[in-house]
């Protein structure tokens, strides 16, 4: 039985130089008349309580006593403070007088939801090193300590809750995960999860032989760059277990938490450090959010198929290296040329390291729970996985996030860090080819307003357009590609630059001389040493149409007749292009944009300006499509924020709020799907492994009741990046399907100022139309 330990109340009860005070709310009274700095061995009363880490139960191992407390100063056996990098608010909260000194918790009710089995590793001083592994149940295992008055914290604890994520919530509408009504809930897709949250405390010597140096040569490093603020590191060698001011992490557990540490069922495991930026408020530049979004989703199906999922998030921001320095990294790598060559450069040169995550004691949480082998780890980390499985942990399968989920502009941190090692089925890129890996570049932004759209007086060069397929579909064009495409096309890859563009153009039986138009076309880039695909086919269609009918793409029409349905014909046509596409990329030649082109007047600036359209962040980016303004041409493919088709085809077009607010605003308008001229879409999903994205029709059943969907209507309804990255509509950028209509609807008018404004001053608006939004 432990002796009891009173509260200080008289100056009997106080170590010598101790002065008690009569103030209860002022801490001062709770001080010594001297400052205490540092203890030592053998130092009159100085006993720490026996702490023998790795022993077979809690009560042979001891408790981890770490207060202050006069009555306890000198029978501490540990160093540091409880709350981890929360024990300065502690402080804090003390000298504001809003905590007592002597306040000890009441522990009534805050007992574990579940009762974690004790495992071997327990008693292992080899294999729990960060943690302690009686920490989530101090007063079942130190309960005579408690109850004499010794001042013991918890340094873990395990609760369940419900977990609400808008990914869950969107595969639960998709069907992709089910409401089993145990572990999902509700149609919201509720998920209902144990957590456990772990502070570090940290056995010295074990952590010392986990990096590979000697305990004093740590100690005096942790000692040093704390500011000093720990010298019982040097004075007391006899004190092995430290509790540092840092971050710990949290278990997530999906399903029953007993499964976990049963080796007869699947484990699936996410191991995730944190990324606020990401994580919280989906910043793009990394693919952290996607990940631990991908990973809980895997966790819960895995748990719901009878197994386990568990996700385990470690605070360890910025790859441990802080917020503040992520930041100044991100700066360097958008002013230097974001390329994923520079990706760790970038890093070293702010930091001195690449990362600091430290992976050797990250298995530590895996023994505590009773991990011996994992089925399905989702992560790519080579340092995680060499990290677990230097613990004896197995590893059966490595998952890779889906290409699809990828952000465009973190191609460039995922791209680097496979070549630095990360797992991949997919193929691994050359220091010379991640050169080519760039993100997106800054505008000159001197107010939020170029977040949305660039300046009119921003020039081509200022803006990184990054690597372009261009791709397009020509019948009977001649005229306007003589007049004008052509050297748009020219005078865009000259700009952009030959080894950055790849064009696509595929030509279909014209009985005009677009042929010879695109020959020339084909001369011209040549000369630039561009890299292109020009097909000129024989094959009309009218040709297709009188072909002998096939089992799909024919319907029977109200005419009495077998005849060829012209959308699925022009998904194939498209589909032509992505085949490239995709062969490139299996030859290591990869984009990170894909430029659809139909036959309209545009210039260099547009296709930047359309690039860069809400920040270069969109599943596709439209322009605005003329061919006799006022009125718009694309009425088929055009639907607002709600789905709804276009309320006029004069301005303001638009039925829903969302859409028509952002076209008053002349800001890039949400849309749910759009094909006016000119698209830009991230090519991730159409070279995905699992489901690349393709062009298609409604199926024949649906055509012959006389429906139509646009395949390019289609294509946006199939992209699993419209729900997270949006489809939007850009109004600064217009073309046109022939010079008038292009000269019409130029210049772009400032921000402001309407398109209405402006047409209506040109003296094309319809009679009674006034012009007002």
């Amino acid at each position: 039985m432990p002796e009891s330990i009173p509260i200080a109340t008289t100056t009997d009860d106080v170590p010598p130089g101790e002065d008690t005070g009569s103030s209860p709310k002022s801490p001062k009274s709770q001080f010594s008349k001297h400052i205490l700095l540092t203890t030592y061995p053998g130092q009159n009363g100085v006993d720490p309580v026996l702490l023998q880490w790795g022993a077979p139960d809690a009560k042979s191992r001891g408790p981890i006593v770490a207060s202050r407390h006069p009555s306890q100063l000198k029978r501490r056996n540990a160093m540091g403070a409880h709350g981890g990098s929360y024990s300065i608010y502690n402080a804090l909260a003390i000298a504001a007088g809003d905590l007592p000194t002597d306040f000890k918790p009441d522990f009534n009710n805050t007992e574990p939801t579940f009762d974690f089995p004790v495992q071997p590793a327990w008693s292992d001083p080899k294999k729990i090193v960060s943690l302690d592994p009686f920490g989530h149940d101090i007063v079942k295992h130190f309960k005579s300590y408690l109850d004499v008055g010794w001042d013991l914290r918890p340094s873990m604890a395990i609760t369940r809750a419900n977990m609400r994520l808008s990914e869950i919530e969107k595969a639960v509408s998709e069907g992709q995960i089910e409401v089993d009504g145990s572990i999902v809930v509700g149609k919201n897709g509720d998920v209902r999860v144990t957590k456990v949250a772990v502070e570090p405390v940290w056995y010295l010597p074990g952590v010392a032989e986990r990096f590979g140096v000697d305990e004093g040569t740590l100690r005096r490093t942790l000692f040093e760059h704390t500011g000093g603020s720990y010298p019982e590191l040097i004075t007391r060698p006899d004190l092995k277990v430290f509790l540092p001011p840092i971050g710990g992490l949290t278990v997530y557990i999906f399903g029953p938490p007993e499964r976990v540490s049963d080796e007869n069922v699947k484990l699936a495991l996410r191991i995730h450090d944190e990324c606020n930026g990401s994580d919280v408020f989906q910043s793009d530049i990394c693919t952290c959010r996607p990940y631990l979004a991908f990973g809980i989703q895997e966790a819960i199906k895995e748990a719901q198929n009878g197994g386990s999922g568990v996700v385990i998030y470690f605070r360890k921001e910025g790859r441990a290296l802080g917020e503040v320095v992520k930041y100044l990294v991100y700066n360097a790598r958008k002013r230097g040329g974001d390329t994923a060559d520079k990706y760790f450069e970038r890093t070293e040169n702010i930091a001195g390291v690449r990362d600091m995550r430290f992976q050797a004691l990250m298995p530590d949480i895996l023994h505590w729970l009773g991990v011996k082998k994992i089925d399905r780890m989702l992560s790519m980390s080579n340092m995680k996985h060499d990290a677990i499985v230097a613990q004896g942990i197995k590893i059966l399968e490595r998952i890779p996030i889906p290409e699809e989920m990828i952000p465009q502009d973190s191609r460039v941190e995922i791209d680097a860090k496979i070549n630095a090692g990360y797992f991949t089925t997919g193929k691994t890129f050359t220091m010379e080819e991640l050169a080519q890996v760039k993100g997106r570049g800054w505008e000159k932004w001197e107010d939020v307003t170029s977040l949305t759209t660039v300046n009119p007086q921003t020039q081509p060069n200022d803006i990184h357009a990054g690597r372009i397929f261009i791709a397009s579909l020509h019948w009977n064009n001649e005229a306007i590609l003589r007049a004008d495409w052509n050297d748009a096309v020219v005078q865009l890859v000259s700009h952009l630059g030959a080894e950055n563009v790849f064009v696509s153009v595929y030509e279909s039986g014209s009985w005009d001389d677009s042929k010879g138009a695109l020959r020339d076309l084909d001369a011209r880039l040549d000369a630039l040493g561009a890299p292109r695909n020009i097909t000129l086919s024989e094959v009309t269609h009218e040709d297709e149409i009188n072909a002998q009918p096939g089992e799909e793409g024919w319907i029977e029409t109200s005419r009495g007749r077998r005849e060829l349905r012209r959308i699925p014909y022009l998904a194939r046509l498209r589909n032509w292009s992505l085949s490239i596409l995709e062969g490139l990329a299996r030859e290591g030649v990869t984009f990170d944009t894909i430029l659809f082109l139909n036959d309209v007047v545009f210039t260099t600036q547009d296709v930047l300006t359309l690039l860069h359209t809400n920040g270069g962040s969109y599943a596709a980016a439209c322009s605005l499509d003329f061919s006799k303004p006022p009125q718009y041409y694309d009425t088929f493919a055009l639907r607002d924020s709600q789905g709804n088709e276009p309320l006029m085809q004069t301005w303001p077009y638009f039925r829903s709020s969302e859409s028509l607010n952002a076209l008053l605003s002349m800001a890039p308008v949400p849309v749910t799907s759009c094909w006016n001229g000119m698209v830009a879409m991230p090519t991730t999903p159409f070279l995905s492994q699992s489901n690349p994205l393709r062009f298609r029709g409604i199926p024949d059943s649906l055509a012959l009741h006389h429906l139509e969907g646009s395949e390019c209507c289609l294509i946006h309804a199939d992209n699993p990046l419209s729900a997270t990255h949006g489809v939007f509509l850009n109004p600064r950028v217009r073309v046109g399907y022939n010079r008038a209509a292009y000269e019409a609807v130029h210049p772009v008018p400032a921000l402001g100022e309407s398109f209405a404004s402006l047409v209506f001053d040109a003296g094309i608006l319809e009679d009674g139309y006034s012009g007002e939004a």
